[in-house]
């Protein structure tokens, strides 16, 4: 026999024994029976000397699974270096304590590296393509669903996974070589976590414009150590002022980070008596929920289900998809959702599949996520016919939470990466590592039909359902650093790309000309033929922003931004840039809490023609970051309840306008030039209002004062 499957063998049988065991005294009992353990210990009788039990025990683990180079300096160590080693292995011993602790998540590793198949796998007769719910289409179904969405978004929460390593990324502080997490990268102007975060509110806010209410939904973020993203993500909340709501509605709870290894099983050091330790992937995120405390406070708070975001991933926020997909949910009170769209071949992205298992007197059924890196293993051929995972999923706090306990460790994997560590001597290298992963996704397994013959009729029996809509809508990631020459997929340039794409067919909703966008290579190296950008509240729906923008032009290389909710634009022509800026979008602030209301910055503009320089085309420009240099540009800054007003003239040269709070500024035509006119108003004097007809779509009127 092999003689890893020997040693598999014995550590199996030691981690079956450790599950089970309830008392740290009879834990080291169990593995102070192991001969080498004794046999080490009686030479080593002082690396045990002023340890407490819990100490001891860790060593002893360790020396068990084979790691004796981790304990390389461990005598000569200072107070503080040990401390932090000790806490990192109880970190692992505590989390998987399910599995057998440190011993258990070295066992289930050396599964992998054996071929042999993790605990939680059986065998299964089929997997199957699942066709889901299409919305596509903004049809009568969809908009209902998306009206259900929003209108009950008092029973919803947000669970935000920002923990990953982010390692392809390669994103650094300019100042100072220090790697950042993926929540801190730029795109359009706005931290990841800025825009997830807008996304929420502008959909908080069109629950005020339409049922006027006031909605608060409360946030869960897992985040992690790694590369100090615990730390970022809590200054990012702090330097936006915790974005105008109670910081009572945000809690963190950080991700443990998990050892890592060489193929042969022998783990990681990055340096003397300090493990390399990465991320457990997202799977961890209900386990840790649940011992965190995170779903009894959000059932406290009277939440029933939640949405599930991943922050590189800023499409997901466009247009009605979110809506729909928690609506649909609400209305089927289902259990889980995934929200889902064609798969993009050779991509890092799982697959929905249906899974059928058979049973000794029944079939088994389950709709779930199936990993990318186990296509090969299950000999899944890649086709149009499987949809993708995008990780947007819609969650029964309830159901995940009971869920929990049938499936700690969800969807267990093993990520393989090449990383860098030190050898014995201390010497940086690379090597090939991995470690163990979970996937959160894969919850889902829990929640099995039964059926006495195989391919029944399940889509009223599941307890899970998948929503299927445009790709460009639904996922475009930035996981990894753009390379020349490389393909522009799971780059923030090309997910800026997709963006643009949908601002595209958004104008030509709106009936605002534009030019043709460029694709690949040559977006690359020539750039964008029209940038258009918007917040994100003066929708989100495209069917809203279509009455709010009517009709107008972007010219070539010409700028669009809106930062603003309350806007009517009607023939617009631009050459050039524009931007309008309201620093009150949805409401007020008083003592730092965001308050939805009409108070707000509001711009009409109406056969209005826009001429300036604009963007610098000489000069490199970051697009996807929003770090535009300009020639000239016409920028509108609306202050407080400020309002703009400009009617067949037309905006010409370097301007900025500056509206102040509880003011109206009106450009008219005043003999040869152009004049603004300024007087004070006491509150507001027009804003939107919406109201739903009787096909379930949204319509705006004009309210005044």
């Amino acid at each position: 026999m092999d003689l890893r499957l020997v040693e598999l063998k014995r550590l199996a049988h030691f981690s079956d024994l450790l599950r089970s065991a309830t008392q740290i005294e009879e834990k080291v009992a169990l593995v102070t029976q192991d001969v080498e353990v004794s046999f080490f210990f009686a030479i080593h009788a002082d690396l045990v000397c002023n340890l407490c039990i819990t100490q001891e025990y860790l060593l002893k683990a360790l020396i068990l699974i084979g790691q004796t180079h981790l304990l390389r300096g461990f005598p000569e160590a200072l107070p503080t270096t040990r401390a932090l080693f000790f806490d990192q292995l109880l970190q692992v011993e505590t989390f998987y304590a399910d599995l057998g602790g440190i011993v258990g998540y070295h066992v289930m590793i050396l599964k992998a590296l054996t071929a042999s198949l993790l605990s939680h796998q059986v065998q299964h007769v089929g997997y199957y393509p699942f066709q889901g719910i299409n919305i596509e289409q903004e049809t009568t179904f969809v908009r209902h669903a998306e009206i259900e969405g929003i209108l009950r978004m008092d029973e919803m929460c947000e669970i935000y996974p920002l923990g990953g390593a982010a390692d392809r990324l390669k994103l650094f502080c300019d100042k100072q070589e220090v790697p950042l997490p993926a929540a801190r990268l730029l795109f359009c102007g706005k931290t990841l976590l800025e825009g997830m975060i807008a996304d929420l509110q502008a959909r908080e806010y069109l629950h005020y414009k339409l049922f006027g209410r006031q909605i608060r939904t409360p946030v869960a973020m897992m985040t992690s150590q790694e590369k100090e993203n615990h730390g970022h993500i809590l200054s990012i909340l702090e330097e936006n002022g915790w974005f105008g709501r109670d910081p009572l509605s945000f809690r963190l709870f950080a991700q443990p980070l998990v050892p890592t290894m060489n193929t042969e099983g022998r783990w990681a050091l990055r340096g003397t008596m300090q493990l390399l330790l990465k991320p457990g992937g997202h799977g961890v995120i209900w386990k840790l929920a649940e011992r965190e405390g995170i779903f009894d406070w959000l059932l406290s708070l009277g939440k029933k289900k939640a949405l599930v975001r991943q922050v590189n991933n800023p499409i997901a926020g466009v247009d009605y998809g979110l809506a729909v997909f928690v609506g649909l949910g609400m209305i089927h009170d289902k259990h889980f959702g995934f929200a889902s769209c064609p798969r993009e071949p050779q991509s890092a992205e799982g697959m929905n599949v249906l899974i059928e298992t058979k049973q000794e007197s029944h079939y088994e059924y389950a709709l779930t996520n199936l990993e990318y890196c186990h296509f090969d293993r299950f000999e899944i051929k890649e086709n149009h016919d499987y949809s993708s995972n995008t990780n947007i999923l819609f969650v029964d706090l309830k159901a995940v939470q009971e869920a929990v306990l049938i499936s700690p460790n969800p969807g267990m994997l093993v990520n393989q990466k090449r990383l860098a560590c030190c050898n014995e001597r201390g010497e940086s290298i690379e090597e090939d590592l991995v470690r163990l992963e979970s996937t959160m996704q894969n919850i889902a397994d829990v929640f099995k039909v039964s059926s006495s013959v195989p391919l029944m009729d399940l889509e009223g029996r599941l307890e899970t359902f998948l929503t299927f809509n445009q790709r460009k809508k639904t996922i475009s990631t930035a996981k990894r650093a753009f390379i020349e020459g490389e393909s522009l997929l799971e780059t923030p340039e090309g997910c800026f790309l997709d963006l643009m794409h949908n601002a595209r067919d958004l104008l030509m909703r709106c009936n605002v000309l534009t030019e043709e966008l460029p694709q690949g290579e040559v977006y690359v190296q020539r750039g964008l033929s029209f940038l258009f950008l918007y917040h994100p509240a003066l929708g989100p729906f495209y069917s809203m922003i279509a009455q709010k923008v009517r009709s107008g032009r972007l010219g070539r290389g010409a700028e669009l931004q809106l930062q603003i909710a309350e806007l009517e634009m009607e023939k617009v022509d631009i050459e050039g840039s524009l931007l309008i800026c309201a620093e009150q979008v949805m409401g007020e602030r008083s003592f730092g809490l965001l308050s939805y209301s009409e108070k707000s910055g509001k711009c009409q503009l109406k056969n209005v023609r826009v001429r300036n320089l604009g963007i610098d085309f000489s000069v490199s420009q970051s697009y996807w970051q929003n770090q535009i240099q300009r020639r000239e540009v016409c920028e509108i800054v609306l202050e407080g309840s400020g309002e703009f007003y400009a009617e067949d003239v037309e905006l010409k040269g370097n301007l900025l306008i500056r509206v102040e709070d509880g003011y109206a500024v009106r450009a008219v035509n005043r003999g040869a030039g152009l004049e603004f006119e300024k007087y004070a108003i006491d509150k507001p004097t027009w804003w939107w209002r919406y109201r739903i007809d009787g096909d379930k779509q949204i319509i705006l009127e004009k309210g005044h004062s």
